[in-house]
């Protein structure tokens, strides 16, 4: 079947996205639905678009598909922020081309809502075919003597007592000394999308955070070459690599860095505005809410995660050695 085709109407469509359907198993590659467009340039132009997308094309989407598997244990993960969120694992089964044996959770309220327990038959499916999640469990073949699942409200890290704010469905770890959340924030520090700081991966940040060697990312610039040979499979190449990686991503973009702290809400465009409107990590530190929200793009909520970020000393104290250390905090 040819990847596009010209029909005449509405049924002409659906008849092309049926065919599609039944023949995208054998594609060499995933896909999860179809595009309709309008044919006609001067009827696009009519149409026109909106800031996110055209008004002269729709998206169609597959029916997801669904297997059944067991569900064996319930795990919990912490991030970077100190989120807790269960973690399903499964019965290894093969979804929508590749092998699963993990989904998301959610949060315990999901697990309460659909009654999941340990051991039960589940149905589980990809979320836009990319994201493994556990649907519903099937009554009919629960087990004898299962029991519902209690969300443990300690940290599985750290053991610290798990909060919950009102109004949200997350339990959180506070403490900031959290392992779990320190190689969250190195990892995503690290990250393409913003320090880019090459042979840095999951690996090597836990092997960091466990030897005590950094505890968090202004630990990083501090790391010589005879640290890194402490660590288990570094030789002199590696270490000479990962030190010159560091040295490079001093001079990366301010956006870049103020997208690496991890400041609640604030995300890669919320920092380019940051960096365009303010100039500076220090400006955005002193800014009153006022001044943030009055930048297009930063909205209330963003403005006091902002503020509260740099009301903490041991924020301050960070950005101090960053700029000890020779990062860019400040627009050229």
């Amino acid at each position: 079947m040819e990847k596009s085709r010209a029909v005449q109407d509405v049924h002409g469509a659906w008849d092309a996205i049926e065919e599609l359907d039944r023949l995208r198993e054998t594609f060499s590659y995933p896909t999860d639905g179809a595009v309709v467009k309008l044919d006609s340039i001067p009827g696009q132009r009519e149409a026109g678009a909106t800031a996110k997308a055209p008004r002269w094309a729709i998206a169609y989407k597959f029916e997801t598909e669904q297997c059944e598997t067991r569900l064996l244990a319930i795990v919990r993960q912490v991030g970077r922020t100190g989120a807790v969120t269960p973690v399903a694992h499964l019965e290894p089964v093969v979804v929508a081309g590749t092998t699963v044996s993990r989904a998301t959770l959610h949060n315990e309220d999901d697990i309460l809502r659909k009654d999941l327990r340990v051991g039960d038959a589940v149905i589980v499916e990809k979320a836009g075919e990319i994201i493994p999640q556990v649907i519903r469990y099937l009554p009919e073949k629960r087990p004898e003597n299962t029991e519902p699942y209690l969300f443990p409200k300690t940290c599985p890290e750290c053991d610290t007592a798990l909060t919950r704010a009102e109004g949200e469905v997350v339990w959180r770890c506070p403490s900031h000394s959290c392992p779990a959340q320190a190689r969250g924030r190195i990892e995503h520090f690290a990250s393409r999308g913003c320090m880019d700081v090459e042979n840095l991966g999951e690996a090597v940040v836990a092997q960091l955070v466990a030897t005590g060697k950094v505890k968090d990312v202004g630990d990083l610039y501090a790391l010589d070459k005879e640290n890194l040979l402490e660590l288990e499979g570094f030789a002199d190449k590696s270490a000479e690599n990962l030190v010159s990686a560091l040295e490079q991503s001093k001079g990366q973009e301010l956006w870049r860095l103020i997208n690496g702290l991890g400041i609640k809400h604030v995300g890669a465009a919320a920092s380019k505005d940051l960096a365009r409107e303010m100039g500076s990590i220090q400006a955005i530190a002193d800014a009153p809410e006022e001044e943030l929200v009055a930048i297009d793009g930063i909205g209330e909520i963003m403005a006091q995660s902002i503020g509260a970020f740099f009301a903490g000393e041991d924020h301050r104290e960070l950005m101090a050695r960053l700029e000890g250390h020779g990062l860019r905090v400040a627009e050229e």
